[in-house]
């Protein structure tokens, strides 16, 4: 109990057990008070786990100071000990440490797991290890973090390095592993960082290798003849940098199409290296034609030598390849010639039937033909054939004859030899073609003579076949062939048939063995080609033959050939365009909103196309149209006859069609009617817009009455766009500007006002010069819309008025009589000067003046007078003096009959004023007035010069107009 009759308590703690530590001491600890520092007690934390132990309290009770009775022990407490002491989270060195990553391509992946084990005693007194890598440098990446890994547990997963592999090249650098322990489910102790470690990164990152493109491309093969070895090698180059880190190129081609050969390969084409040998491609000669097709080059990235990731597809090319093949021109067999029985001095002869038998699709070289020599001088030889047509056939030409001046028996051969000629075909020139021997044999003796059959074509030419539109079916015309001979048992049948045509003619048919006198009307006829337009007029060629058959026996005779004259005009359909498809058109509400369309007749312009019609036909939504056009000539255009529009009654975005029909008209042309080509329908859109419409708050700015020098705000005029809200609205732009000095005007409508919208233009007015000042802005404005040309409106003319006064200005002046006058402002000072006793009476005259020029404010003032020794009249109220205006009978004088020094005041209260209400107030302006009368005895006293004063008195009075009668 703290009564004062208690002692003081020492104590006293150790004795500790186990792991636990004890110390300190107090002594005298007062009756009621507590200690809560002295005794401490601890564990032992120099290794972690449970720990415990007990501690011992040693009392006394201590008399000093109280009872004086000095110490006497009672008792002890036992203090027990325990707490839990945790090891921090230990991490081992990362592995694998340095990280050298295998080679990988460019855009590839590159990464490593790191494992790191958390190898603090795993007795569930060690922390979890954190753990987290990055602060990558070089070309090194690092992402990933653990946590709360366990003692003697370890992570292989969470962490991971890498190398950029964006770009080809030796890659290194280092990423940081930051390490805590964590003491979550285990001490409870938060985080504590335990260090870092660096891992060093490395690798190699290779460049694909890049083939480009082949060359030549396409591939086009000289000519060559049928079994010749038409081949091209292409060239191929690695594009890829040759640095030490691209891969080789593998190249293979195949898959041939078409006409096409190819073979070849090659590996391992370095970088920066091209191939020109390897791969090759050609055509197959095997037929003659023009031959095409293609063949694949497989590319492939070979890391052989290099980065050693084996082969990668980087895609393939193809090759394009063409070429012609001709084939030699071929001959015939030729028949011999058997003359039979001739008489002596008998002129005998027969041309050889030679033909290129070559197949005529152009890829076919033409024939020569000339004699080389004969068996028996007796056989005669003449004329040879230059550039036969594949496919024709020559029968005049080359003539076989015989020498008949001796009778006798002729056998033996006339050699012909032939050779294939390019020229105007396969430009390959001149190849030598096997020769033929002809064998000829006859006799010659007395004989009977026939007649060669004679033909007639009956039908009169050109046969007239007319205009024709392109695709119509044609009537064919037969022709009527006669053997016009006489039917006398010594004349030859006749054979016909169809050669060769020109320009648009068919021809087909052909007869035999047509007798003496007879006529065939069926057997051949002739037509034209309507697939294509144009002048189909041409010639039918008719071979003829005079056949011995069942008459003299003596064969085949060739005839001249005969051509029909044919004529015809094939024509095509007009072809009709609209243009613009579609139109846009953009209008104000009220406008016409119209377009013109251009009409053009797209048919070819070379005589044989028809004309074209055009009309406008269906409308849909807000879309008009009207016009047509007629008889527009091939490839001619129209822009004025048809006329789109849409409707312009309300503002709004507008849409619809318009249907432009078609026909092709023969009129002029071909001759027939119009038939319909079809149709357009072209799409018709655009906006049409409200304008805008401009007024002003103001036509009229005043800017009352203002001073020179005043700095004023310049005045707004407001224009409204008081167009209605509608669809689609034009907006008001505009600005003001003025002539008139000293007027200006600023400001304009920005980007445009909306329907509805305001905004303020601006008048000002400079005031460095006085004046009465009218003049005018004009305020320009526009409709305005994003797509059409700004439509201007009507100006607004504002007028302006302004009035810049001169502020008053008070000024006294000596006008005559005694004395001087100096000062100006606020203070004048006039000096009569020192005058005799008994001279008279001094009078001075002086004015006030408005001492500005016009226009300027009014002055109204009036006089104190107080307390002056003088005599003074005119000194009245006044009012409304003007620029230039003054009060000129402001009269002071002095009797001088009492000696003495005189002074006195004249006090100016003024007021200046003008229309405007305005009100200047001026400090008040004195005059002081003095003079000295002395005794007359005296030495003389100067006077003022009068004469002079008098004259400076007219001076002003010149000068100002004078201001009287206006007194209050």
């Amino acid at each position: 109990m703290a009564d004062t009759f208690s002692e003081g308590l020492n104590a006293t703690i150790g004795s500790a057990t186990g792991n636990a530590m004890a110390g300190g001491s107090f002594n005298l600890l007062a009756a009621g008070v507590s200690d809560s520092s002295s005794l401490v007690v601890g564990i032992d934390t120099s290794t972690a786990g449970a720990k415990s132990g007990t501690a011992q309290i040693e009392l006394v009770s201590d008399g000093a100071g109280t009872s004086d009775l000095g110490q006497t022990s009672i008792g002890s407490q036992t203090v027990n000990v325990s707490g839990n002491v945790y090891r921090y989270a230990s991490a081992s060195d990362h592995t694998p440490e340095p990280v050298v990553l295998t080679n990988v391509h460019v855009g590839d992946t590159s990464e490593q797991t790191l494992i790191i084990t958390n190898t603090a005693v795993a007795d569930t007194f060690s922390e979890g290890l954190n753990a987290s890598i990055g602060s990558a440098t070089g070309n090194a990446t690092a992402s990933g973090s653990f946590n709360l890994l366990a003692a003697g547990a370890s992570d292989s997963s969470s962490l991971v390095v890498g190398i950029d592999t964006s770009t080809a090249g030796a890659k290194s650098g280092t990423a940081q592993i930051d390490l805590v322990s964590d003491g979550i489910g285990t001490s409870e102790l938060g985080q504590t960082a335990i260090g870092s470690q660096t891992v060093n990164v490395s690798g190699n990152v290779y460049r694909y290798a890049s083939a480009g493109d082949h060359t030549p491309e396409p591939v086009v093969l000289t000519n060559v003849h049928v079994g010749d070895t038409s081949e091209q090698t292409l060239i191929i180059t690695n594009t890829a940098v040759a640095d030490t880190f691209s891969e080789g190129l593998n190249a293979t081609i195949g898959s041939a199409t078409g006409n096409t050969t190819a073979g070849g390969s090659f590996n391992l084409l370095a970088a920066g290296a091209s191939d020109s040998s390897s791969l090759v491609v050609g055509i197959d000669t095997s037929t003659a034609g023009a031959k095409s097709g293609t063949a694949q080059i497989e590319l492939v990235s070979d890391g052989a030598g290099t980065s050693d990731l084996g082969q990668t597809s980087i895609g393939s090319q193809t090759v394009n390849v063409s070429g012609n093949v001709y084939r030699l021109a071929d001959v015939n067999t030729l028949n011999s010639v058997n003359f039979g029985s001739v008489h002596v001095g008998d002129s005998v002869g027969q041309a050889l039937d030679i033909t290129n038998t070559a197949v005529a699709d152009g890829f076919s070289e033409s024939l020569n033909a000339a004699f080389a020599g004969v068996s028996d001088a007796r056989i005669l030889t003449s004329g040879s054939i230059t550039q036969l047509a594949a496919g024709a056939s020559d029968y005049s030409s080359m003539l076989i004859g015989l020498d008949t001046s001796a009778v006798g028996t002729i056998t033996g051969i006339a050699t012909v030899d032939f050779q294939s000629d390019g020229t105007g075909t396969s430009e390959l020139g001149i190849t030598d073609l096997s020769s033929q021997d002809v064998g000829v044999s006859g006799s010659i003796i007395e004989a009977t003579v026939y007649r060669l059959a004679n033909p007639v074509i009956n039908n009169a030419q050109p046969l007239a076949f007319g205009n024709f539109r392109e695709g119509d079916s044609v009537n064919a015309q037969s022709l009527s062939i006669t053997n016009d001979v006489p039917d006398d048992d010594y004349s030859e049948a006749l054979n016909a048939a169809v050669n060769g045509t020109t320009g648009g003619v068919t021809v087909a048919g052909s007869f035999n063995l047509l007798g003496p006198t007879q006529t065939d009307n069926s057997s051949i006829s002739v037509a034209i080609d309507t697939s294509s337009a144009g002048d189909k007029s041409g010639t039918a060629t008719i071979d003829f033959e005079s056949d011995g058959t069942g008459s003299s026996g003596l064969g085949i005779t060739h005839l001249d050939s005969q051509d029909v004259a044919v004529t015809a005009a094939v024509y095509r359909l007009a072809q009709g365009l609209a243009a613009p498809d579609p139109i846009i058109i953009n209008a104000r509400v009220g406008d016409l909103g119209e377009q013109t369309v251009t009409i053009t007749n797209t048919a070819l312009a070379d005589g044989y196309s028809e004309s074209l019609n055009a009309s406008t036909g269906v409308t849909t939504g807000d879309v008009t149209a009207i016009g047509s056009v007629n008889l527009l000539a091939a490839q001619n255009t129209d822009n004025s006859s048809l006329v789109f529009g849409i409707n312009t009654s309300t503002a709004g975005v507008k849409n619809g069609t318009a249907t432009v029909d078609f026909e092709s008209d023969g009129t002029g042309t071909s001759g027939f009617a119009a038939i319909d080509v079809g149709s357009q329908v072209v799409g018709v859109s655009g906006n049409v817009y409200a304008p805008a419409q401009a007024s002003a708050s103001a036509t009229n700015v005043d800017f009352s009455i203002v001073h020179v020098g005043d700095v004023l705000s310049d005045m707004a005029v407001t224009v409204t766009n008081t167009a209605l809200v509608t669809a689609l609205n034009d907006v008001l732009c505009g600005s003001i500007s003025t002539s008139s000095s000293p007027f200006n005007a600023s400001g304009d409508l920005g980007s445009g006002l909306t329907a509805g919208a305001s905004a303020d233009l601006f008048v000002g007015l400079d005031t460095a010069t006085a004046g009465i000042y009218t003049g005018s802005a004009t305020i320009s404005t526009v409709s305005h819309n994003e797509d059409m040309a700004d439509w201007r409106l009507a100006d607004i003319s504002v007028d302006l008025m302004a009035q810049i006064n001169n502020y008053a200005n008070p000024v006294f002046s000596l006008l005559s009589g005694y004395g001087s006058l100096s000062g100006s402002g606020f203070d004048y000072w006039l000096d009569l000067g020192t005058v005799l006793q008994g001279t008279g009476t001094l009078e001075t005259n002086l004015a006030l003046f408005n001492d500005v020029s016009g226009p300027a404010d009014l002055l109204n003032g009036s006089f104190d007078l107080t307390g002056s020794d003088f005599l003074m009249t005119g000194f009245d109220l006044f009012s409304d003096m003007n620029a230039g205006e003054g009060l000129l009978d402001l009269l002071i004088s002095l009797d001088t009959v009492t000696l003495g020094a005189y002074t006195g005041e004249i006090t100016l209260n003024a007021i200046a004023h003008n229309a405007s209400g305005f009100e200047q107030i001026f400090d008040p302006i004195t005059v002081y007035i003095s003079a000295n009368v002395v005794d007359n005895t005296a030495a003389p006293i100067p006077e003022p010069a009068t004469i002079i004063l008098f004259a400076m008195g007219l001076m002003l009075m010149l000068k100002f107009n004078i201001h009287q009668g206006r007194k209050k």
